[in-house]
């Protein structure tokens, strides 16, 4: 895909507008799964995410469903909708990017 493309599909900002950093501790990014309910911190649209350090942890998924990073690859983009990120080590983070 090229330039201009990408462009008209995610507009100038790129594909991703923001990312959170979780870092042994627990981040909601909708109210409930399944996205029913209100938003949370800074709402819905937490579109995948790249796990950094060690995998100790876990991904909730928005429509259902826990992943575990036991094994997952680090430092790749995971592109899938997340409800919550959870890290269990203070040498594990995740960054969810949000759309």
């Amino acid at each position: 895909m090229g330039m201009n493309e990408n462009i008209d599909k995610f507009g100038p900002w790129g594909k991703y507008n923001e990312v959170v950093a979780v870092t042994n501790g627990v981040v909601h990014f909708s109210a409930s799964v399944g996205g029913q309910g209100s938003a949370q911190n800074g709402g819905l649209g937490a579109a995948g995410f790249i796990i950094s350090g060690s995998t100790h942890g876990s991904v909730t998924l928005a429509k259902g469903g826990v992943l575990e990073l036991g094994g997952m690859a680090l430092g790749v983009i995971h592109e899938i909708g997340i409800f919550s990120a959870t890290s269990t080590a203070t040498n594990t983070t995740i960054y969810v990017l949000k759309r």
